[in-house]
């Protein structure tokens, strides 16, 4: 017996997966107690179009029966080949489509030229930091040389914290989109959506507040106090909860404009896009956003059992096989739309020239270029 054939049954022999007694059936797996149990390697490998089989349950991607919390993480082993390359990575969690066993599904996304391709799935037991940091311990495990430059993520401080210290050198960003929809959140909070959603005038303003993400750092005390001037009243709260979230407190003003402000709880090298802008980079965590709709679409259900999660992954794993070889072959990813093409040009003027621009109206035409409807 070769040595991937003994590492795979050894790995399928313990697979907890708490299953309900028709999925037992269905996959001839014999009970060891009410939480462990026997599998085939049948849910722990992945065939590929050509035939060919690997590991799917990913070497070290198991925390082991012992473990109350436990992790598995799923991923096709041969990205080792090519994960050394990886500059940019987008990872984001997702509660609806974890099993009932699982508190989260966490995905991994490497940038292959535009292409964003999944490098793992981990099934996580809660939300803690300390999780974070073992599946990661678990994914450089299988993937030694993974050492990317840039992570984007949500704005969530475990998982920041967790890969600061796997990839200290690597720079980390919030997602844009997450950012927008906190203020749209607050604003909820606030009863001010309904004014919002019906008022153009009142939205434009609101947008106002994120757009700030896009001054360039030297230049945001001068933005904000200028848009703290002209803001209607009703969204200073926004602002505040804004300013507090992402700039910190204003503690006091000196005499040359300047301000001392309390430590943010994100600092700006997180939140800002003004350098992602310039640089043509990615300024949301969209792709991950979008990875955990094509599995809701491969589930057809929310909290699908083990046995249907497996199954889903592989499916949506075959599409991105496809786009990974539209990558080698060097085939572009598909343009934009265009009014997306179009958004991203006014960002990049407006940017690019922000020195020139009085501070409302550069914040007025940053918000005229992005929406905060989802």
């Amino acid at each position: 017996m070769s040595e991937l054939s003994l590492d795979m049954n050894l790995l399928a022999t313990d697979l907890w997966v708490g299953i309900s007694t028709s999925d037992r059936i269905r996959s001839t797996a014999i009970t060891v107690d009410g939480r462990y149990v026997r599998t085939s390697t049948a849910y722990t490998t992945y065939e590929c179009e050509s035939g060919s089989s690997e590991r799917f349950l990913l070497r070290f991607g198991d925390s082991g029966i012992e473990d109350e919390d436990r992790i598995l993480v799923f991923g096709r082993e041969t990205a080792s080949s090519w994960v050394g390359y990886v500059q940019i990575l987008y990872v984001d969690g997702t509660f609806s489509l974890a099993p009932d066993q699982f508190a989260q599904v966490f995905v991994i996304l490497a940038d292959r030229g535009g292409y964003a391709i999944p490098l793992c799935y981990a099934l996580l037991p809660n939300k803690s930091e300390n999780s974070y940091r073992r599946m990661i311990g678990l994914v450089i495990g299988a993937f030694s040389s993974l050492d990317p430059a840039s992570i984007t993520m949500d704005f969530e401080m475990a998982v920041i914290n967790a890969f600061i210290a796997a990839f200290p050198n690597a720079e980390i960003h919030g997602c844009l989109f997450h950012l927008v929809k906190s203020v749209k959140k607050k604003l909820s909070s606030l009863n001010l959506l309904k004014r919002y959603n019906a008022d153009s005038n009142f939205s434009l303003w609101s947008r106002m507040i994120p757009a700030m993400a896009f001054v360039r750092e030297d230049l945001l005390d001068r933005s904000m106090m200028a848009l703290l001037e002209v803001l209607p009243e009703e969204l200073k709260p926004v602002y505040t909860y804004f300013v507090a979230y992402v700039c910190g407190r204003i503690l006091s003003v000196r005499l040359d404009g300047s301000v001392i402000r309390d430590n943010p709880l994100f600092s700006s090298d997180v939140w800002s896009v003004h350098e992602k802008t310039l640089n043509g980079e990615s300024r949301t965590n969209n792709f991950a956003e979008a990875a955990h709709r094509k599995l809701q679409e491969a589930f057809g259900v929310c909290h699908p059992s083990v046995w249907k999660f497996i199954d889903g992954l592989r499916h949506v794993q075959h599409k991105a096989d496809a786009e990974l070889e539209r990558y080698i072959i060097g085939s572009a990813p598909a343009p934009k739309r265009r009014r997306y093409l179009n958004a991203d040009a006014n960002l990049l003027e407006l940017v690019r020239t922000i020195e020139n621009r009085e501070p409302v109206a550069f914040l007025r035409g940053i918000a005229n270029n992005f929406l905060m409807d989802n």
